[in-house]
């Protein structure tokens, strides 16, 4: 008769886990590389004073409303409470789907918004030198890997 040690039955079990993978490339997960790119105003551009319009291309990332973006909603329903603790970064972070997360806008170095959406309205642009910062952050509020911050500078002038 055959006797296994709880050593020996761990190492067992651990190299049948190791060698259960098909061997196939083709069940890798996707890799996604998000971008961002404003489309007006353009660097370097002058704009008119007043309320502007703010357009930009967010590609290979899903935007959510980050005041509603809560935990639960990002753990599949029963999963075990160990991988609610421990897995709760990777779930936020969708990593086995396309990212999600939102865009924090920053106006002349404010905090202008946490965007669900690729356009929005600066209200009553004032004339002289502006900048404009978008940073793609996860739902749970982690920046990418790598970082997705892009930065412009624009000048409003009166239109006479």
């Amino acid at each position: 008769m055959y006797r296994f040690t709880p050593i020996a039955l761990l190492a067992a079990c651990v190299g049948l886990v190791a060698c259960s993978g098909s061997g196939d490339s083709s069940d890798t997960a996707p890799v996604f590389h998000p971008s961002l790119t404003f489309l007006t105003p353009l660097d370097g551009e002058t704009e008119p004073t007043g309320d502007l319009g703010v357009s930009m291309v967010i590609s290979e990332f899903n935007l959510v409303d980050p005041s509603t973006a809560r935990a639960d909603e990002l753990v599949p329903a029963g999963a075990p409470l160990t991988l609610t603790l421990l897995s709760g970064t990777a779930w936020a972070h969708n990593a086995a789907g396309t990212p999600a997360g939102y865009c924090e806008l920053t106006y002349d170095g404010t905090l202008f918004a946490d965007l669900a959406a690729t356009t929005t309205t600066l209200p009553g642009v004032t004339a002289g030198p502006h900048t404009l910062e978008a940073h793609l952050l996860y739902a749970d509020g982690h920046p990418l890997d790598p970082d997705i911050d892009v930065s412009i500078a624009f000048t409003a002038a009166a239109t006479p």
